[in-house]
Parts: C-alpha cells; structure tokens; sequence
C-alpha cells in the first residue's frame, strides 16, 4: 500500500515535470532550426522555463529562502570568509547557491560567502 502511494505521488511530479521538458525540446529545436536566433529571443525562452520551474515547484510546497542577509547555520552553509569593508562580520556577502524551502522546512541550505 505505501509503495502504491509512493508510486502515485512520483507519477504527479514527474507529469508535471514533462511539460517543462517540453518546452526544453522546442527551444532546443528553434535553435537549431534558426541559429541565427538573437540570444535575447533565447533568453525569453528560457526566463519562460524558469517561471515554469518555480510554478511547479511552488506547487508541491518548495520556495526559495529569502533571507540573505545574516549568516544563520540552520539555513545557510558558508563555503567562504571573505574581507569585505562594506559587510559586518557575519553578513552574507554574496549567495553562491540559493536555498529551497519544503513547507516549513529547509529542503537545501543557501551557500554562502560570509563576512569576517
């Protein structure tokens, strides 16, 4: 019985995920029909597909973090100190991998650089 719940909730994601596969296939094939397509008609493309990504994950519960702006260990990993005259000691200087929510709980840690 769990694993026919198991299998069910992976047959939703993974439908929904097809359609965003679907748009990656035809703007991989405009592009190699028309190669002389402007990079800004690519860019719409794929600014198309990321609101896609972040509608369907936003549909099954998962965000992005918000808070980049004080180092806290439970929701950001720090790969890197770094001097940094206009941060204090312990503000994120740069975000080097977002971080996801699932509900209210942290699916990924942000990585982060932090200042000394």
């Amino acid at each position: 019985e769990k694993s026919v719940w198991m299998q069910s909730a992976q047959t939703a994601i993974l439908s929904d995920l097809l359609g965003i596969v679907d748009d990656f296939d035809r703007a991989l094939q405009a592009g190699k029909q028309n190669e002389q397509e402007s990079t800004a008609q690519l860019l719409s493309g794929f600014d198309l597909i990321e609101k896609s990504l972040h509608k369907l994950l936003s549909k099954y519960g998962v965000t992005p973090m918000k808070d980049y702006q004080t180092f806290d260990p439970e929701k950001h990993e720090a790969l890197m100190h770094v001097d940094s005259p206009e941060h204090t000691s312990g503000d994120i200087v740069q975000v080097l991998q977002k971080g996801f929510m699932f509900k209210d709980a942290i699916l990924r840690p942000a990585k982060v650089s932090v200042a000394k």
